[in-house]
C-alpha cells in the first residue's frame, strides 16, 4: 500500500519569470520496494523539471511519475451542501411530478363520467319528473371537480417549474465549483530500501510558473549632495503554495527545462 508522504518548502529560487522550488519530507520505510506519493503539488508545475533526490542508508530511487492529483469532490464541503441540497430539490420535484400524475389520472376520470352521463342524463329527463334536478347535481359536481382539477394542475405545473428552475441552477453551481476546484499533481515514487524501519529523507525540486521579480531602486540626495543608491526587489508570486519561512534566492539566470531526451 503507498505510502503518503507530507513535504515543506525549504528553499526558493526566483527568477524572472518563474522559480525552482525544493521541498523535502521524511518518513520512514521498511525493506523492499516501497511506493510513496507526495500529493498536493501544484498545478503550474513544469513536469518535465521534476528532480528527486532521497537521503538514507540502503535508498535507491527506482522510478518517479508524475500524475494528476485529482481533489475528492465528495469530501468537499461546499460540493457536499451543493449535492444535498440538490438531492433534496429532486426529491421534492419527484413528489410533484406524481401529484401531477394524480391529478390527470382524475381529470381523465371526470371527462370520462362527463360523456357518458350525457345519453343517461337525456334518458333520466323523459323518464323521470325529478331527474332534471339530479342532472343539475351532477353536472354542477362535475363541473366543480374540473375546476378544481385544473386550479391543482396550474398550481403543480408552476410548482415543478420552479424546481426544476432552482436544480438548474444549482447544477450549474456545482459545475463551476468543480471546474474552479485546481487540479495540482501527485508525484509516485518507486523506492527500494536493503535495511528495514529506515528514516529516509527525500528532496524534491521542481519549476513552476506564476513567480517573478524585478529591481526596485532608491536615489536618495543628501545634504552634503551625496547620492545613496539602493537596489532592492520586489518579488511576486501566485503559485498556489506559501512561501513561509523558506530560503529565498533571486537569480538573472535563464533557467533551461528541456523537452526532449538528449541523444
Amino acid at each position: 500500500m503507498p505510502i503518503m508522504m507530507t513535504s515543506a518548502i525549504s528553499n526558493v529560487t526566483v527568477y524572472r519569470d518563474h522559480a525552482r522550488i525544493t521541498r523535502s519530507g521524511k518518513v520512514t520505510v521498511g525493506a523492499g520496494d516501497v511506493a510513496l506519493i507526495v500529493p498536493s503539488l501544484p498545478a503550474n508545475m513544469l513536469t518535465d523539471s521534476v528532480r528527486v533526490r532521497g537521503y538514507g542508508e540502503g535508498i535507491t530511487i527506482r522510478g518517479v511519475d508524475t500524475k494528476l492529483d485529482v481533489p475528492d469532490t465528495n469530501t468537499d464541503p461546499q460540493q457536499v451542501e451543493l449535492k444535498r441540497e440538490k438531492a433534496r430539490l429532486q426529491s421534492q420535484l419527484n413528489v410533484q411530478e406524481q401529484q401531477l400524475s394524480v391529478i390527470e389520472a382524475h381529470r381523465q376520470y371526470l371527462d370520462n363520467l362527463a360523456k357518458h352521463s350525457g345519453e343517461a342524463f337525456s334518458k333520466a329527463l323523459v323518464e323521470t319528473d325529478d331527474a332534471f334536478d339530479r342532472v343539475t347535481q351532477v353536472a354542477s359536481f362535475i363541473r366543480s371537480e374540473l375546476s378544481s382539477v385544473y386550479e391543482q394542475t396550474t398550481d403543480t405545473q408552476e410548482k415543478i417549474a420552479q424546481l426544476e428552475n432552482e436544480i438548474e441552477q444549482l447544477s450549474i453551481r456545482l459545475d463551476n465549483s468543480s471546474e474552479d476546484t485546481k487540479h495540482g499533481y501527485a508525484l509516485h515514487i518507486n523506492l527500494h530500501s536493503k535495511n528495514a524501519e529506515i528514516d529516509c529523507t527525500i528532496s524534491i525540486d521542481y519549476v513552476v510558473t506564476g513567480a517573478s521579480w524585478y529591481p526596485v531602486y532608491d536615489v536618495r540626495l543628501d545634504a552634503e549632495n551625496n547620492i545613496q543608491l539602493s537596489y532592492n526587489a520586489q518579488v511576486s508570486q501566485s503559485t498556489g503554495e506559501r512561501w513561509e519561512t523558506v530560503e529565498l534566492t533571486l537569480s538573472t539566470a535563464q533557467v533551461a527545462v528541456s523537452q526532449q531526451l538528449p541523444e
